[in-house]
């Protein structure tokens, strides 16, 4: 899970500070896999091609379904009472677009956001798949490995 904290103004232009939840589960993760194969290599690849559209609908996809509520028990939810997804809310607010400008204004921040909302059982399978491989890490990226 990452938290990310943004600031941003209201309608009123008052500032508005909020923690902002964010977490793939087990099978959310095999579902943006479905979706878009190895997500980095994915945002690589539009960054190469100069495919902004691709790279903004990935993001959108990629908070719409990570965002939640941590609740005080300690359970993570992304849907409402009524079974809407939190993220289709987060995506409308002046918060998504503090997110996104913050992620898109940061050439590391879309891969440490990834790396961040990505399970823990997904981020050891890669870091034993890396150290038992590393010559499957691309140079200018082992600094930036899992």
């Amino acid at each position: 899970m990452i938290t990310k904290t943004l600031t941003y103004e209201d309608y009123d232009g008052n500032p508005i500070t909020e923690e902002a939840y964010f977490h793939l589960t087990e099978a959310d993760a095999t579902e943006m896999f479905t979706m878009f194969g190895d997500v980095g290599a994915a945002f690589d690849r539009g960054l190469a091609e100069k495919n902004p559209t691709f790279i903004m609908n990935a993001l959108r996809n990629l908070i719409r379904m990570s965002y939640g509520k941590k609740l005080p028990d300690g359970r993570f939810v992304k849907f409402d009472s009524e079974g809407r997804r939190l993220g289709d809310f987060f995506i409308s607010s002046d918060a998504y677009s503090e997110l996104v400008n913050s992620l898109i204004t940061d050439e590391n921040a879309i891969l440490e956001f990834i790396k961040g909302i990505m399970p823990v059982k997904f981020k050891r399978q890669i870091a034993a798949e890396l150290a038992a491989h590393p010559e499957n890490v691309p140079s200018e990226l082992a600094p930036m490995a899992l």
